[in-house]
């Protein structure tokens, strides 16, 4: 072989070989994202689901019982206001 033909095939080897590496990388990178794809939409961890659930209900009794204290505190309020009105009545009729 002549050292043009010798080039040649080198070049084509480098080419092929290149290929390879890159559709391999490449299918590697698709099979692999198509694995976590799976795992995250069905096969995902149950103790991971069972926390986030539990950290769900908690903050829904925290949200829950701030919400009955706002209650609570809007029905002093008006128990207030209302015996301030009482109050304003008594001392405003009299002096009319």
């Amino acid at each position: 072989m002549d050292a043009e033909t010798m080039a040649l095939l080198t070049g084509l080897l480098g080419t092929v070989l290149a290929t390879l590496l890159i559709g391999g990388a490449m299918l590697g990178a698709w099979l692999l994202g198509r694995r976590r794809g799976e795992r995250d939409a069905g096969g995902g961890n149950l103790d991971d689901a069972n926390q986030r659930l539990a950290r769900l209900e908690q903050m829904v009794q925290r949200m829950s019982s701030e919400i009955e204290r706002l209650s609570e505190s809007e029905q002093f309020t008006m128990r207030l206001l209302k015996q301030q009105e009482k109050v304003g009545e008594g001392q405003g009729g009299g002096k009319e």
